[in-house]
């Protein structure tokens, strides 16, 4: 399950910064002031926070199976239709296209969480969340060094066309092997069965059905806790973070274009390093931090809490000298420690998701989160006047 997740999260991520890497193409062919760029990229985050609350808690009582099927045959399919939409109602229609895709797409983070915390053991998560988490960085590495080079031979509409039916084929993975928990699962050992069973896993059916088919009572959405005060220290986290990782993949090819005099290709090959730091990064802070909370389990949320406070320290450090970067050598180091820096994140906040509440991880509290970055996103795009000064 986690390497079907990873696809799944590689499909979403691939298609959500298509328009990124993208966007100096389709700009050279149709005219956009900033402020109308800013409002197509803002579009899908715009869509994107409605549904997370609500598809989190749905994953928590029905499953995420279906949940997820849904969000990446919305990205395939709207990824195959944005070109159309450009075509018939301009920039207008490419932002309700990907306002839609947002919505769909709400849903697909807290269920990875949901379902992890069905199939995962506490003292494994790290790096279940880590393989998970890596598709992001997969689809954003294949996009960024590819979708240019696509375009650059054949155009943006045909490189937009390759991702999704390529996310089609993903699709159809997904609806024939993915199940939303152990006993959904008709292709578990009965070792491995027995292993998930010591953990106080697989004991009910992740649809709502006991073990002798009866129907088991959910617990409502979880209200009392965002009356803690660790648990706005999570949501504040997972804000901070997506807004600086989805302002990276939205600005940065075009910073190496406009700021530094690169093509959209060199810009995507730039990239593509800190993608593969990004990647790097995930698998090697995870078996470090499990087994320091396999060792001292008490210490968990100390340990993780540490992680995450470096990590956005150096991001942070890192963005503002991109403020002062001159040369595209100089840009991409910085690139590099900003992708290494996010990546601990995996075995840091996000993971504490699930440890604050295992049977409500879908729901808590990953709705609340998109609404600050989205807001933050679309001030950042009205007030900015340069690539440059967006970094700062």
């Amino acid at each position: 399950m986690c390497w079907l997740l990873f696809l799944a999260r590689s499909v979403c991520q691939g298609n959500r910064v298509l328009l990124g890497a993208l966007l100096p193409f389709i700009v050279a062919e149709v005219a956009m002031p900033n402020d109308e760029k800013g409002r197509v990229l803002a579009a899908f985050s715009g869509g994107y926070m409605l549904t997370q609350v609500a598809g989190g808690a749905a994953s928590d009582r029905v499953g995420g199976k279906a949940l997820i099927l849904v969000a990446i045959v919305a990205m395939a399919g709207g990824t195959l239709a944005a070109p159309r939409l450009m075509d018939a109602a301009g920039p207008a229609g490419f932002a309700a296209c990907y306002f839609f895709m947002g919505v769909c797409e709400g849903p697909s983070f807290p269920t990875t969480g949901s379902m992890l915390a069905r199939w995962i053991p506490e003292h494994e998560r790290s790096k279940a969340m880590s393989i998970a988490d890596t598709g992001s960085s997969l689809g954003s590495m294949v996009t960024f060094s590819l979708a240019p080079v696509v375009a650059t031979r054949a155009g943006w509409r045909a490189a937009f066309r390759l991702w999704g039916y390529g996310s089609a084929v993903i699709c159809v993975l997904w609806a024939l092997l993915a199940s939303s928990g152990p006993e959904a699962c008709a292709r578990l050992s009965p070792k491995e069965r027995d292993y998930l069973a010591r953990h106080g896993l697989g004991v009910e059916h992740p649809e709502g059905l006991g073990a002798k088919g009866k129907r088991v009572k959910r617990d409502g959405f979880p209200w009392a806790l965002f009356t803690y005060a660790s648990a706005w220290a999570t949501i504040c986290a997972h804000a901070a973070f997506n807004f600086g990782r989805y302002f990276v993949y939205n600005s940065l090819v075009g910073f190496y274009v406009d700021e530094l005099g690169l093509s959209a290709v060199a810009a995507g090959q730039q990239f593509l390093l800190g993608q593969i730091a990004d990647t790097v990064g995930k698998f090697a802070f995870a078996p470090f931090v499990d087994a320091e909370i396999l060792r001292r389990p008490k210490a968990k949320t100390s340990v993780r809490r540490l992680v995450s406070g470096v990590s956005f320290l150096v991001f942070a450090l890192c963005m503002l000298g991109l403020t002062a970067a001159r040369t595209p050598a100089a840009a991409t180091l910085l690139l590099v420690l900003c992708k290494i820096a996010s990546s601990a994140h995996v075995c840091g906040f996000k993971t504490t998701y699930i440890d604050q509440t295992a049977r409500h991880a879908g729901a808590f509290p990953c709705g609340i989160q998109p609404l600050v970055w989205a807001v933050l996103t679309k001030l950042q795009n009205s007030l900015a006047r340069s690539n440059r000064s967006r970094f700062g």
